[in-house]
């Protein structure tokens, strides 16, 4: 329960701070399980996710094995977060400048 706890907390924390930067699209809202799945702009999830990398921050970008869900989703791959008990709220402030660097970078192109 504990964990449950954690990631929710996080989860929510995060989907805030998401919602207040312009160009960021969140596609589970909702979500509190550790779990967020994002685009920036038109950005390629591939490239922003070698920015987050050079950040020392994992995502995951891609497909995730779900191609009918990003095809309705009328994208060419997501971007995901994912949070779990070994993360805390720090964690989710790195997550956060990084996303405001990434989105500047690519509001240019």
């Amino acid at each position: 329960d504990k964990i449950e706890a954690h990631q929710e907390v996080l989860t929510n924390y995060l989907m805030e701070e998401m919602q207040k930067i312009e160009g960021v699209k969140v596609y589970n809202k909702s979500a509190t399980t550790g779990v967020v799945s994002f685009n920036i702009w038109d950005a390629h999830p591939h490239d922003v996710s070698t920015m987050f990398d050079e950040e020392h921050i994992a995502l995951r970008a891609g497909h995730h094995c779900a191609q009918l869900i990003i095809k309705w989703l009328d994208t060419i791959g997501t971007l995901r977060a994912c949070f779990y008990i070994y993360n805390d709220f720090e964690d989710c402030d790195k997550f956060i400048a990084a996303l405001h660097e990434a989105v500047e970078y690519f509001k240019e192109w």
